[in-house]
């Protein structure tokens, strides 16, 4: 808590004039009124101080009174700021030191420090104090007070001007290039002010996210060349790969949801009809009373064969053999 107050004002005789002056060794004075009535003075008279030690008295006293001022206006700035911390220049792209920007703190302290500069001056001007002397009390004041306190808002302002990135949502697929990619806008902003998009230096010390990233690629199955048949009845084959959209082959599981066209034929087939062995299926006589000479009915399976497999009976020429017969 500062221990400033307001300087104590004082007349001179005859009311020439108005002077700000600190009441010392007032005591004296007083008898001297008391002994003297011709004197006018209502404050008591003007402190001429010829001795060297109440001379440096009157010093110590000026300039801690000064300090007190110095420090309280340092006090009152510092209450101002601190709420409205942190201060940006706006539009101002990031230095190398990556730290917020000092200007615009700086340019707001300017003014209130001048503000305390001109207080003190005006403390001085009414002491009548040469300025010559007080240059040191002055100094001390502001180094004391004033510079510890724009360190620390400086401080403060780096602290709380903080940078993030901030991602956009992802584009649709473009299935141009190969790979197919997608994109997101990424930027960089202050936590002070998350409307206005930063230099990306103000987020160099942060990892930013990706803002292309690849999509799946096009996969489809690849044929080559059939190869030669091997003979009547033979085999005819074909590579068959699971290709990248840029040409690259890949596992066959990539490819394992999609259908997929035959890889191995038969070539030069031949047709024709295959039959079972006759199987007997009921034996019977003949005549009135069944005397006569046996019969028995057999079958057999019949089916169009090519090349060791069943196909339509369209494919074997000539008519079908017979499935069924009677024999004694």
């Amino acid at each position: 808590m500062s221990n400033y107050k307001e300087p104590i004002k004082h007349k001179f005789e005859n009311d020439e004039k108005s002077k700000f002056e600190y009441e010392i060794g007032n005591n004296n004075n007083n008898n001297n009124n008391n002994n003297n009535n011709n004197n006018s003075n209502i404050g008591g008279p003007s402190v001429i101080i010829n001795d060297t030690i109440q001379n440096q008295k009157i010093h110590e006293a000026i300039c801690s009174e000064i300090n007190d001022l110095v420090a309280l206006k340092s006090l009152n700035i510092k209450s101002q700021i601190e709420p409205i911390l942190p201060i940006e220049t706006f539009g101002r792209d990031c230095d190398e030191s990556n730290e917020c920007s000092p200007t615009g703190l700086d340019n707001l302290l300017g003014p209130l420090v001048m503000e305390i500069k001109t207080s003190v001056d005006f403390l001085i001007t009414s002491r009548f104090i040469k300025v010559d002397f007080i240059k040191q009390c002055k100094s001390k004041a502001f180094s004391t007070n004033i510079e510890p306190m724009k360190l620390e808002l400086h401080k403060k302002n780096k602290d709380q001007c903080s940078f993030r990135w901030v991602i956009g949502e992802w584009s649709n697929c473009n299935y141009g290039p190969c790979p197919p990619i997608r994109e997101r806008k990424v930027t960089c902003i202050s936590d002070s002010n998350s409307q206005n998009e930063r230099n990306p230096m103000c987020c160099k010390n942060l990892t930013k996210p990706d803002n292309v990233e690849s999509c799946d690629f096009i996969y489809s199955w690849s044929y080559g060349d059939w190869s030669p048949c091997s003979g009547n009845c033979g085999f005819t084959s074909r590579r068959i790969d699971c290709s990248a959209c840029n040409g690259k082959l890949v596992d066959h599981s990539k490819c394992s949801h999609l259908p997929s066209e035959p890889v191995n034929l038969f070539c030069q087939p031949t047709f024709s009809w295959r039959e079972s062995e006759w199987r007997k299926t009921r034996c019977w006589r003949g005549g009135k009373f069944k005397t006569g000479s046996k019969r028995c009915e057999f079958i057999r399976d019949v089916w169009c064969e090519s090349c060791g497999n069943k196909v339509d009976d369209s494919k074997c020429p000539g008519q079908k053999p017979r499935t069924s017969k009677e024999e004694k």
